[in-house]
């Protein structure tokens, strides 16, 4: 269910998240990409290499691949709109040497909400999502990259609620992904 209060209501009630329920969120998150002069047929082109790379490390070159996409700049965009609409999020990796994010590394996507992977995951696939969710979850590996989009998105939460400066926080100066020299 996530996080989203009528998911969770329609769960405990039904055991069950209608088709319904998965569209309404749907079609808001579609319908501001468009109104940010995004196309549907690239998401649905991206997702998939979003949803197989989620807790690994991925370029915005390798996202492009399989798809139409003519650059990886236009990837960054749609991955950049879909984190400013709350949907995705992305760590750097940590520069040990800097002491700070190695912008120009590959980077770990990861959802804020299990909800609108299930949702994103459920068009993509043109299948019911609830199914689909539980189908997904059953595997322990795909149940770990959920967990750790979840834990995820708490540090971020815990790292804003920490900071002195809210206005101009930015998780993506405080939070990273490590690799050892041996990853």
């Amino acid at each position: 269910t996530g996080g989203i209060a009528s998911a969770i209501d329609e769960f405990l009630q039904d055991g069950n998240i209608s088709e319904g329920t998965y569209k309404t969120y749907l079609d808001a998150m579609t319908g501001d990409l468009n109104k940010a002069i995004r196309e549907d047929s690239y998401l649905r082109q991206l997702m998939p290499n979003i949803i197989s790379s989620m807790g690994n490390p991925v370029s915005w070159q390798t996202l492009k691949r399989n798809s139409d996409i003519g650059s990886h700049h236009t990837v960054e965009q749609y991955v950049q709109t879909l984190s400013e609409m709350f949907v995705l999020y992305f760590f750097y990796k940590y520069d040990a040497v800097k002491s700070s994010a190695n912008f120009g590394s590959d980077k770990k996507i990861y959802f804020h909400d299990p909800f609108f992977f299930h949702a994103l995951h459920g068009w993509i696939e043109q299948k019911d999502p609830f199914d689909l969710s539980q189908k997904y979850l059953s595997d322990p590996e795909n149940f770990s990259h959920l967990l750790e989009s979840v834990v995820g998105d708490h540090m971020i939460r815990l790292a804003f609620g920490l900071t002195a400066r809210k206005l101009t926080f930015d998780y993506y100066n405080s939070i990273f992904y490590w690799r050892g020299k041996n990853d």
